[in-house]
């Protein structure tokens, strides 16, 4: 990334090599976005997904995220388990409509969405309209209502200079952003998240001062790949900040690798964990 500043070059380095433990395991659990976004989903993959959410003594994944389409299934699926259901706007090139995103953001939540993940118009905003990108998050936020927070995916890979990442990740949160998101998980969509992006994101939720949380997607598929960016925020954050409430990550397949390893006793000269 270009003209990234060094404490947060050195802040990547060192955690790059973390591997992952029955700590972060854990938490991997409890911050856990399970996705299911594509509209070919089927029925049963979501009943599977609503009924994995829950591991009992293990604990319980932060939310479910959803095509639109589904949202009255998975929110019915688990209203018992007080899991909170979330759904993408804007999805996955951040482009549309100003009454078209209120006016889907309002169906999601009267459908059960307590969480909406909009995708932020980085093209838009990458050729210097700043005011289609504001107007957007704005009317997401209007339909959000105290009865949703509102996620907004800022696609990292699409800034390669650090005060641009930087400038879009202030730009959310002045609109209201609850949570910033790395990438939108698009199938197909091979922009990896990276350390030094993850890190210019924390850096601004930092100076912003706000109560903004981070979530960890895109082309990250492993325990092994999501230690470092939990030891990231611990590093830059604070030691209790990877909780739900500030910090989630996206996939499904992690599930049974975090569950897989707190159940393998660990062995001796392991290497360090966070």
């Amino acid at each position: 990334m270009q003209n990234l500043p060094q404490n947060l070059r050195a802040a990547a380095d060192r955690v790059r090599h973390v591997v992952p433990d029955m700590r972060s395991a854990r938490d991997m659990i409890n911050c856990l976005d399970l996705t299911a976004i594509n509209r070919n989903v089927n029925p049963m993959l979501i009943n599977h997904i609503c009924r994995d959410a829950d591991q009992g003594p293990l604990g319980k994944a932060a939310s479910i995220t959803v095509h639109s389409s589904f949202l009255s299934q998975a929110f019915n699926n688990v209203a018992r388990r007080r899991v909170p259901i979330g759904t993408v706007i804007n999805y996955p090139g951040g482009a549309g409509a100003i009454s078209q995103t209120e006016r889907e953001t309002h169906n999601a939540v009267i459908r059960g969405a307590s969480e909406i993940e909009i995708v932020l118009d980085y093209n838009s905003l990458k050729d210097g309209d700043k005011a289609t990108t504001r107007a957007l998050l704005l009317a997401c936020k209007k339909a959000c209502g105290k009865d949703a927070i509102m996620k907004v995916v800022i696609e990292t890979s699409a800034f390669r200079d650090h005060d641009a990442l930087y400038d879009a990740a202030c730009l959310a949160m002045d609109c209201g952003a609850d949570m910033l998101v790395t990438a939108t998980d698009a199938p197909g969509n091979r922009s990896n998240t990276t350390l030094e992006a993850a890190a210019t994101l924390l850096q601004a939720i930092k100076d912003n001062g706000k109560k903004t949380g981070l979530k960890i997607a895109g082309e990250i598929d492993s325990a092994r790949n999501h230690a470092p960016y939990m030891a990231l925020a611990r590093h830059m954050m604070g030691d209790n900040w990877v909780k739900p409430e500030n910090f989630r990550i996206a996939g499904r397949a992690l599930l049974n690798e975090a569950v897989n390893i707190i159940n393998t006793p660990p062995r001796l000269g392991h290497s360090k964990g966070i």
